[in-house]
């Protein structure tokens, strides 16, 4: 998995995630029938796993062993903070903005986010943190 991070693989799975997160995103809140927007749904799950595993990856590729824990802590925190504060914005906007429409910029921060990704190397700006086993394996 580790070579699969440092290609720059993984980094190309989180950008294609999140494009196939926010596309199936727009469609479902777009679309007219139940049963459509019920498959839509289904549809998220597989880039959703997808973007979760390979942003996992890559933390624990390019993390210390001495700082894995607090790096991992760290996501989830700021990631539940975003998640609470987006719920707090949303439910003060719901009055001013359409519900379809905050929904739609939410599918198209997903895009956006996509397209950086893609274009921003993660390999390219930080170096893996070294691997124990293989630089114990290249002493002997």
């Amino acid at each position: 998995m580790a070579r699969l991070g440092m290609s720059g693989a993984t980094v190309r799975v989180v950008s294609g995630s999140l494009g196939a997160v926010g596309i199936t995103f727009i469609a479902m809140v777009n679309s007219a029938s139940l049963p459509a927007s019920l498959v839509l749904i289904a549809l998220v799950g597989g880039p959703a796993t997808a973007y979760t595993i390979a942003v996992q990856t890559l933390l624990q590729i390019y993390s210390e062993d001495a700082f894995r824990g607090r790096v991992f802590a760290t996501y989830g925190s700021v990631t539940i903070f975003a998640l609470l504060i987006g719920m707090v914005s949303a439910s003060f906007l719901a009055g001013v903005i359409p519900l379809v429409d905050t929904l739609n910029a939410a599918g198209a921060i997903f895009l956006v986010a996509a397209v950086l990704g893609w274009r921003i190397r993660v390999p390219t700006l930080i170096a893996p943190a070294a691997d124990p086993e293989s630089d114990a394996a290249a002493s002997v």
